[in-house]
């Protein structure tokens, strides 16, 4: 397994800094979700006009992009979101053979008073659009256990309902554990091959934020990092264990420069890897 950071983490970086301190602090690899203060990286000269020169830098530092991140969703409330959603992934869908990179996440989205089996039905449809405008460039979705669909059977049942398995999961094991009270063995159980990335963050209990946790460096909260990094390890996992730090969401979090060095000596112990 390798490690990555999510660039949520160090949304005032530029591309040199985020590639400096990737090879610099131990990374192997980068998941883009924003830079430089622009969210949707489509929209930049380095992931649009300028994509063959980024790519030759990622490469020439030695840095892998993990995943490319976007905001689309499998459950919207208007035919308008759902073109926008698929229209996004198709931009982002563009840079991974560039990148040599073929993953894209996605979210499932928000319930909104839908029945749970009504949206799974509609987000199934949305997703089979996403699915096959991502593989003309031989990408393929990940959906992330988030928003109303935070355990690994909740995230099951709609990649069931695409019947189509060039989509896959994106497992953030702080949603799962932390707001969805399931154990990292149980989220294998339900979804095992079909993670095909990963996001951590560690934390602690805090009764009075709206998610009941308030985070911290890696290593000094509760989250089990052991336990997860087990299950990964047993199962086969051979993708990325990405850092998630949500300093762009949550501005007084610390800089990436205290945040990031702490998950790759804590990971890389957990993992029995050299220092």
């Amino acid at each position: 397994m390798k490690l990555s950071f999510s660039t949520l983490g160090c949304p005032d970086w530029d591309l040199e800094s985020i590639l400096t301190n990737a090879r610099a602090l131990g990374y192997d690899g980068v998941e883009m979700r924003g830079l430089a203060g622009t969210l949707d990286i489509s929209a930049t000269p380095e992931f649009g006009a300028d994509i063959v020169e980024t790519a030759a830098r990622f490469r020439d530092a030695g840095i892998a992009v993990s995943c490319l991140d976007t905001s689309a969703r499998a459950v919207v409330k208007s035919a308008a979101q759902r073109s926008d959603g698929i229209e996004e992934v198709g931009r982002y869908a563009v840079m991974c053979p560039q990148l040599g990179m073929p993953l894209i996440r996605v979210f499932g989205g928000s319930l909104d008073g839908v029945e749970r089996p009504d949206a799974i039905r509609a987000a199934g449809e949305n997703l089979r659009e996403m699915i096959a405008r991502a593989d003309e460039y031989g990408a393929r979705i990940i959906v992330e256990t988030h928003d109303d669909w935070l355990t690994g059977r909740d995230v099951a049942d709609l990649l069931d309902a695409t019947n189509d398995d060039r989509v896959g999961v994106l497992w953030d094991t702080h949603h799962t554990y932390r707001m969805g009270k399931e154990s990292p063995e149980e989220t294998w159980r339900l979804l095992g091959s079909r993670i095909w990335g990963t996001h951590l963050k560690d934390s602690v209990p805090d009764p009075d934020d709206e998610d009941g946790s308030a985070y911290c460096l890696t290593g000094e909260g509760d989250i089990p990092l052991q336990q997860i990094v087990d299950v990964l390890s047993t199962g086969g996992f051979k993708g990325f264990l990405t850092l998630e730090w949500e300093k762009r969401w949550h501005p007084d979090l610390a800089q990436p420069e205290i945040a990031f060095p702490p998950f790759v000596a804590v990971i890389r112990e957990l993992l029995g890897q050299p220092g």
